[in-house]
């Protein structure tokens, strides 16, 4: 940021950009620092030597993956130690990660996922740290050997990379954190003065993940009681929308009836005025049966009680739930991630109060709404976009976060 370039401001102060990408507007607000940014820390003390260290500190120098040449390999080893010391000292778990190991070409499998040197373990979060040799490009000399394989068209490397005398700490987890993920020694700032830091920016984001989970958990209880809410409502649209059909089938039935033995009196009256007699007797046969027929599908001669409720199934209700509909899913593996007791991949994002997490919530669909019974094919692909065709979803400017439900 720039703004002190520009124009200055109180100390204690920062300047923070927000912005929204769905309204493509950024806003700029200045505002005090977090008090996390100007707590004093004690700083973490540095043996002098490596006498008493841990067992973890002693095994690493037999890793493979524990790259620092012999003139710093007793300074990393000893930063180590301050940590894994202070860390133990605040009651946390440390211990060591499992090594990588090299090909038979002399290098790590690329696939293969960094585990670190050591662990630290803060409640129930696991952070894997890492401590490295920083490198640098310099310029390559090409030997005489080089020279002449370069005369025959072989290419000769520009540069090597060399390692320096500067470390570099390192924590392995996706994300952006408060502090950062990685401190590394400057001329003005050795790591010694900022393993303080480190372990303050673990306890950060241990803080932040306890926060994260017991609003995940408020909000699953949230989405919960809206999907119940809409569930209920659901059923009685259901139920009513399966009566309704029953009842105007009755009805149409019922008046379909009164038209048959109408149309059956005008007949008798027809067939008693015919002289013919066989022709008569045809026709009364045929009005008896009319008859009998309209009697038969009469509704109101048959037993008056209330229809069965229909069957309650997913496929039933799925149209009357509205936006519960189209997250159903996405909650139901929740669900199932909650009660195997595995929690998402932690990504703090501090100074973001205007990108903090809502609940998503589902609406029902509106009992009261205009919507009639043979108009719900049209409502239910409205209020369930995904099932239309992309073509269909384009015409009708959905978002495009509906096309990539």
């Amino acid at each position: 940021m720039f703004a002190g370039a520009f124009f200055s401001f109180e100390e204690g102060m920062q300047v923070t950009v927000s912005h929204d990408y769905r309204t493509r507007t950024a806003s700029v607000r200045l505002h005090p620092l977090p008090e996390w940014r100007t707590r004093v820390l004690e700083p973490i003390p540095v043996p002098g030597s490596l006498r008493g260290a841990s067992d973890l500190v002693k095994h690493l120098p037999e890793r493979e993956d524990f790259e620092v040449r012999p003139g710093e390999r007793s300074r990393a080893l000893r930063l180590v130690q301050a940590l894994a010391s202070e860390a133990e000292r605040r009651e946390y778990k440390v211990s060591k990660t499992r090594g990588r190991r090299k090909n038979q070409w002399g290098f790590f499998d690329r696939n293969e996922e960094d585990p670190g040197h050591f662990k630290l373990v803060i409640g129930t979060d696991e952070f894997k740290l890492g401590v490295h040799q920083l490198t640098e490009k310099r310029e390559h000399v090409a030997s005489k050997s080089e020279l002449a394989r370069a005369g025959r068209g072989y290419a000769v490397p520009k540069w090597d990379v060399v390692p320096t005398e500067r470390l570099a700490i390192k924590i392995l987890a996706l994300g952006s954190g408060f502090w950062g993920s990685s401190w590394e020694d400057r001329p003005e700032r050795p790591l010694e003065v900022v393993l303080a830091q480190v372990l303050q920016e673990l306890e950060l984001r241990h803080q932040a993940a306890v926060e994260r989970r017991a609003q995940e958990e408020l909000d699953q209880i949230e989405r919960k009681r809206q999907w119940e809410i809409a569930r209920e409502k659901a059923v009685q649209a259901l139920t009513d929308s399966h009566r309704a059909e029953l009842l105007t089938g009755q009805v149409a039935k019922w008046r379909e009836v009164a038209a048959i033995r109408e149309y059956a009196a005008e007949l008798e009256a027809k067939a008693l005025s015919d002289p013919d007699e066989s022709r008569s007797a045809s026709a009364l046969e045929w009005v008896e049966w009319a008859r009998g027929y309209a009697d038969r599908a009469d509704p109101l001669l048959r037993p008056i009680r209330v229809p069965a409720a229909p069957e309650l199934t997913h496929a039933a209700l799925q149209p009357f739930m509205g936006s519960c509909a189209r997250t159903a899913g996405v909650r139901a593996q929740e669900m199932r991630r909650s009660s195997n007791g595995a929690t998402p991949d932690f990504e703090p994002r501090p100074n973001r109060e205007s990108d903090v997490d809502t609940v998503v919530a589902c609406s029902p669909i509106d009992s009261d709404s205009s919507v009639e019974i043979h108009a719900m094919p049209t409502a239910i692909e409205r209020q369930l976009p995904e099932r239309l065709p992309l073509k269909y979803r384009l015409r009708l400017g959905l978002r495009v976060e509906d096309l990539q439900d």
